[in-house]
């Protein structure tokens, strides 16, 4: 029983050691095709890299660079967004994504999803906050246990007030956390990748106006029916196909 358990074992280890190298593989291959200006074969290796490592920032960064070198700025800013999902204080993503906006659309502004607030916060992974949160009931649980041993008031109540802030930043590290964790898994927004996209009057395929690439939209439904309402930064709604959609 332990032969075939360590056997099993073994297999799932070498699977995983196995895609994660055959990532680092095509990852090397699309560097190299992105240094020889080779942006479509850049674009395929980095697109491969992510299919089987979804959650590789350095993928989807590199990803937006060569979509940049082949003026796909549709793309590219998707592909930016997604390191700001992961990483939402990256400075170099937010820069390129302004200057792939400013290459569409030079009199608009772009402004991030996220708050300077939010960003600081959720730029700390959900398994830190987690790990925060773990600490913080530790010691709660060590400054209940001194509250009821110790007679003396003066440290009765310095426990008391010690298991009262560890628990108050125990709660907010798990709400941080799940908000964190939350925003990664996501399917809020959207970019337009495509040139354009046609909105609709309603479910008809009654054709109403389009929207141009690049452009940032916010899902009102979440769910993947054929047709999805959509929201633009101006606050204009639009009814638009899910599969023209490229979710962040």
């Amino acid at each position: 029983m332990i032969s075939v358990f360590r056997h099993s074992v073994l297999i799932v280890l070498t699977c995983l050691f196995s895609q994660v190298s055959i990532a680092n593989t095509t990852f090397d291959e699309g560097v190299k095709a992105h240094s020889e200006n080779n942006y479509v074969l850049a674009i395929e290796k980095f697109t491969e890299t992510i299919n089987e490592t979804p959650n590789n920032v350095s993928a989807y960064y590199n990803l937006g660079l060569s979509n940049m070198g082949n003026k796909s700025y549709g793309a590219a800013i998707w592909a930016f967004e997604k390191v700001l999902k992961f990483s939402p204080n990256d400075s170099e993503a937010k820069e390129k994504i302004e200057f792939c906006h400013n290459e569409l659309y030079p009199s608009e502004e772009w402004s991030p999803i996220l708050g300077s607030f939010e960003s600081g916060i959720y730029s700390i992974s959900s398994n830190a906050w987690s790990l925060a949160a773990i600490l913080c009931s530790i010691l709660l649980c060590i400054c209940i246990i001194l509250l009821k041993r110790k007679k003396a008031m003066s440290i009765k109540r310095i426990m008391l007030i010690s298991s009262f802030f560890s628990a108050i930043l125990m709660i907010t590290a798990l709400i941080i956390a799940s908000k964190s964790k939350a925003h990664q898994e996501s399917v809020d927004y959207a970019i337009i990748t495509q040139p354009t996209i046609p909105t609709f009057i309603d479910e008809k395929n009654t054709a109403k106006t389009n929207l141009s690439e690049g452009i940032r939209l916010q899902l009102i439904d979440k769910d993947s029916s054929e047709y999805v309402n959509v929201q633009d930064n101006m606050g204009d709604q639009y009814l638009v196909k899910y599969e023209d959609l490229t979710l962040i």
